[in-house]
């Protein structure tokens, strides 16, 4: 079992927010609360506002969300669960404080969420020096009355179609499947709309915005794509996702950027460091990555040169610009795939089959990095408007 104590958020909304949305995404539930009397989504965000309305002082980090990760070969059942957080929570500080426990399903395994808050019922910021060093004890101290062992990562499972769901044009439901991309992307940690956008499109799914024709509200719509890339569907309603996407898109954000991803993003920097090393040109790097659960995504501009690279890890469900990763090695993508611009024929079909593939995106627009300014607001698009396109046209409007 891993247990692990994650950053803190400044206050308790972007915790929740959080949760909320894997909730509202089907991917979560609520299956305890203590000190809380309820276990509605109301009445949680109500008890941890007020708890933080009472700080006596302007204290950062307000905020305490832990993850519990049974291994494949612990014994716990999720009926112990409660029982065990309860004593980890007593043995942190935490025994008198309201808090909840999420179910989450949305990484190929169960696991568990807990967030409390690190206002007392005083006003006074519990004291959290040193908690993740007596968390690690303190668990490893539970190890026999529960059933489990400490440390070691959960035994990785060869993804299914459950774990990772594509759009399969001409099979099943069309809306079911559409449905499960869309929450299964919203898993993952992005921190602008093209991210997520990226990440739809490698399921096979295209995002749209416009203007509903009775609210004059932005409204988000879903396509599937075909073998060869392109849409094969009629325009699936944002509404029939069975939950507010617009809201969940934004709280998934949120967490995005309040996410401390450093070791993620160094694993991810070794991957690509070993990948250029190892490839001379880009269908092989391509094909390398993907082999490592990464898909890629370049930004051109109108005469083609790449300006900018996304990387998807599909291991860690995260997704990064190539200069977060590290600024050389997303120069030297850039460079390489700048140097297979000027190359023969054969590259350029090898990087069209893998795109139609989804193991790599090309020519998807800056229009999507603004896709949460669109889509929050009523914006000024045009009904059934691809957000894969209109920026292009303000910028050639701009150049003239």
């Amino acid at each position: 079992m891993i247990v692990e104590i994650h950053k803190s958020s400044p206050s308790m909304s972007g915790t929740l927010q959080y949760n909320e949305s894997k909730v509202l995404g089907g991917v979560a539930s609520v299956i305890f609360e203590h000190g809380i009397g309820s276990t509605g989504l109301t009445e949680i965000y109500r008890m941890f506002e007020e708890r933080e309305r009472m700080s006596l002082r302007e204290a950062q980090h307000l905020s305490f969300q832990m993850s519990v990760n049974p291994g494949p070969d612990d014994t716990i059942g999720e009926d112990r669960i409660p029982a065990f957080v309860a004593e980890l929570m007593e043995g942190l500080g935490y025994g008198d404080q309201p808090w909840v426990v999420f179910r989450h399903e949305d990484t190929g395994r169960i696991h568990y969420h807990v967030v409390s808050t690190r206002v007392d019922a005083d006003g006074r910021k519990i004291r959290d020096f040193y908690e993740k060093r007596a968390c690690d004890r303190i668990v490893l101290s539970l190890e026999g009355k529960y059933g489990f062992v400490k440390g070691g990562a959960p035994k990785a499972v060869e993804a299914t179609e459950a774990d990772f769901p594509v759009f399969r044009p001409g099979e099943g439901d069309v809306v079911g499947m559409i449905r499960a991309c869309v929450k299964h992307s919203l898993s993952y940690r992005f921190t602008t709309g093209k991210q997520f956008a990226e990440v739809l499109r490698c399921h096979g799914v295209i995002v749209q915005e416009g203007l509903g024709k009775k609210d004059l509200k932005a409204h988000l719509s879903f396509q599937g794509l075909g073998q060869n890339g392109r849409p094969c569907t009629a325009s699936v309603s944002g509404a029939k996702m069975g939950f507010d996407v617009r809201e969940a898109l934004r709280s998934r954000t949120e967490y995005g950027i309040g996410t401390d991803v450093s070791r993620e993003k160094s694993a991810l920097r070794n991957d690509l460091s070993e990948a250029l090393d190892k490839c001379g040109d880009l269908p092989s790097l391509v094909r390398e990555l993907k082999g490592r659960g990464i898909d890629i995504a370049i930004y051109r501009d109108r005469e083609g040169t790449p300006r900018g690279a996304t990387l998807i890890d599909h291991r860690n469900a995260c997704v990064f610009k190539g200069s977060e990763v590290s600024r050389p090695l997303g120069t030297a993508l850039l460079n390489l795939v700048a140097r297979e611009k000027a190359a023969d024929e054969e590259a350029e079909t090898m990087v069209t089959e893998a795109k139609e593939t989804t193991s790599f995106n090309s020519g998807v627009s800056e229009a999507l990095a603004m896709m949460l300014d669109v889509a929050m607001t009523a914006g000024s698009g045009r009904e059934g408007k691809s957000l894969e396109d209109p920026d292009l046209k303000k910028k050639k409007k701009r150049k003239r």
